[in-house]
Parts: C-alpha cells; structure tokens; sequence
C-alpha cells in the first residue's frame, strides 16, 4: 500500500528545516552544475558583494539575501543592480587588463542567485536587471573547433580514455557535465540497407551509437556519436575491462579513474584530459598580454563543431523538422517551449537524421572516405 505523507514529512519542509542553500542545491540535478553554481553563488555574495551589504559565509549570506528580497524585493533589485554596474565596468576595461570581464559571461553571474531565490519562492523584477548588462559586441572573436585541430589533439592522445572523450565530444555535442555516462545509457544503432534498428542481425553493421545523456533528468535527451567514435569506445571497453580484471556492466561509468576500481572519473577530469591534449598541440598558448580566453572554448568549441556538421548536412525531412530535429540532438528544446511536446522524434528518426551528418564529423584520414567524405 503506498504510503501517505504524514505531519512528520511536512516538518522537513522548506520554511521548517532547510536552509535557502539547501534549496538551491536541491534544485540543480546535475553534479556538476550544481558545483559551478556552487562557486559562482560563492564568487558573487562573498567576493564582489561587499561586507557591508551582505555579512558572514556564504550560508549566512544566501539567508541574508533571500530575506532581503522576501520583505523588500525593491531593494534586492537595487543589490543586482548595483552588482550589473560593477561587472559593466569590468566589461569596459581594456582587454588586457587582468580585471577585465567578457560582456558575454555577464548573465553567468546572475544565473545562480535567480535559482537561490526561485528555490526559495521569491521573485524580483529581473527584467529591470537584465537590461543594464553589457552589450555583447564579440561573438564573432571565437569560434569551433576545425577538422585539422581536433586531428592534432589526437595526436597527443595517450591512451583509450583521451580518444574515446575527444571523439565522443566531436560527434556528440555534448557537454562536459555529461562525461558521467554509463556503459546502460549506450545504444549502438545498426544499419541492414536502408533499415536502422537497435538490435543487430545477421550482416546488419555499426551505423552510430545513441548517448542518454543526463538520464533520470527532465534534462534527459539522446544524443549520437559516429562509427570512428563508436570503434575508440570498443576500444575503452578492452581497456577498461582489463584493469578492472571483468568487463563493465551496466551501471558502471564509462570514464573510470585510473586503477583497478570501477570508480567514475569526475567531468571536470575528462575536461582537464581534453585541455591537456591542445594544449599539447599548441591551441592553449597565450600570447603574453594577460590574455584570459581563447579564440575556441575548449568544450564548446567541439559543441560548434558538430553544430555546423548538422546545419551543412542533408535531409529527406523539410528544413523546419531538420531544424528541430538538430536542436533535439544539441539538447536544446527546439524552436519553441513547445516543441518537446508536439514535435515527437523517435529515437530511430534522430538517428537517422544523425547519419546526414556522419560524413561531416568523421576526424580521421581514413574514416572520412568511407564516410562519403574526402580524406
């Protein structure tokens, strides 16, 4: 018989014994999120606020704030605003300078404290706030990743893990936060003529593989990688089931820490993985001008990558459901707040949407003429 809730379950409600930290935390699913949350909360209330404004550690401060915006949101607007005009100076430093702020990572600062106070039920006119950011003038200064660069960082790579992660990141899109896949969220996708099916027959072969990325999330979306990608994870496989002494199962991670231990490799850890190889390959040299970033984010940048393989790839679907199609495989929600719930693809439908753009995300010399490709 399902249990009914109890006067005991509601005096562990929000008013009753959880802090507004405690809310923020519970509202971000993602680990890895809810650490970069963590620390630009952290960065915002205790670093660039003032202690005359805000007073104690960052527990203290967050309870500061959101009852501050609770009795008097007016004044909670003042403190954004105050806080806008701060990074808006930041923005109009020259570039050199140490302190300068890209205009583009304004709203970053922002993004957590709106969460501390969704989370605790309170809400401020940021309308008013948002329209003091900093114009945004530089899109145009950074770019993706090109074919030739993600081949150079392949050549630094040390091992199964490094090749898998930059392929993986290449044909997928996805990004670092969701490097904490398992080996249950991998479907490979098997291709007999013009049929696609997740099951393999006899003289069917390896077309793509289908990522469950954030799985257990409404985040949750699939994502696909290419055969080239899907022959570096068999090769992971070996390498894994090697140090472990069996082979994985499917509650096991994918990227595991060194060692004999099935212990999940933290995102951040395949990030730094990544970053070594370009830096190996000379894309993370600066230029001795306090330069604070770079031309190609280093995640994004194969984000980039693989959006413009879709956007030049062709399909039998009309330009709008490609479209959304795309943005479905970028794990974005489409077009529309709508469109998740309208526009239903199934799993197999995206795939083969994903084989137009196989050719375009082939890496290798050798892979890309039996991707249709020249080499």
């Amino acid at each position: 018989m399902m249990r009914k809730l109890t006067q005991m379950d509601i005096a562990v409600d929000c008013d009753a014994g959880r802090s507004a930290m405690d809310l923020f935390r519970l509202g971000i699913k993602s680990g890895e999120t809810r650490k970069c949350y963590g620390r630009k909360l952290r960065q915002v209330l205790c670093h660039i606020i003032g202690d005359d404004v805000l007073q104690g550690d960052l527990d203290e401060r967050a309870e500061q704030l959101v009852s501050i915006a609770r009795e008097n949101p007016g004044s909670a607007v003042n403190i954004m605003l105050g806080l806008s005009g701060l990074l808006r100076e930041r923005a109009g430093l020259p570039k050199t300078h140490p302190e300068y702020l890209n205009p583009s990572s304004m709203p970053n600062f922002f993004k957590p404290v709106k969460k501390l106070l969704k989370m605790n039920g309170v809400t401020i006119n940021w309308g008013v706030v948002e329209s003091t950011y900093a114009e945004v003038c530089n899109v145009a200064e950074s770019r993706g990743w090109s074919r030739e660069e993600i081949r150079g960082m392949l050549r630094f790579a040390t091992g199964a893990v490094d090749r898998a992660a930059v392929l993986i990141a290449a044909s997928s899109a996805i990004r670092a936060g969701a490097f904490g896949i398992r080996w249950k969220d991998i479907r490979h996708v098997y291709k007999n003529g013009d049929d696609l099916s997740f099951e393999k027959g006899e003289g069917s072969e390896v077309a793509c593989a289908m990522l469950t990325v954030y799985p257990g999330t409404r985040e949750t979306y699939s994502a696909f990688i290419t055969p080239e990608a899907c022959k570096a994870l068999d090769a992971l496989r070996i390498a894994w089931a090697y140090d472990v002494g069996r082979e994985p199962r499917p509650d096991d991670p994918v990227f595991k820490r060194a060692g004999t231990l099935p212990t999940a490799m933290a995102p951040h850890s395949v990030r730094n993985r990544i970053s070594r190889m370009a830096g190996k390959a000379g894309y993370r040299i600066r230029d001795g001008k306090k330069q604070k970033r770079f031309v190609v984010p280093l995640m994004n940048g194969f984000r980039r990558f693989a959006d413009k393989a879709y956007k030049k790839s062709l399909s039998k679907d009309s330009t709008i459901a490609r479209a959304i199609m795309t943005e479905y495989m970028m794990g974005r929600r489409g077009f529309t707040s709508l469109d998740r719930n309208y526009f239903k693809a199934h799993p197999l439908e995206l795939a083969r949407e994903y084989l137009n753009a196989v050719p375009g995300l082939a890496i290798d010399g050798t892979e890309r003429p039996r991707q249709g490709c020249p080499g």
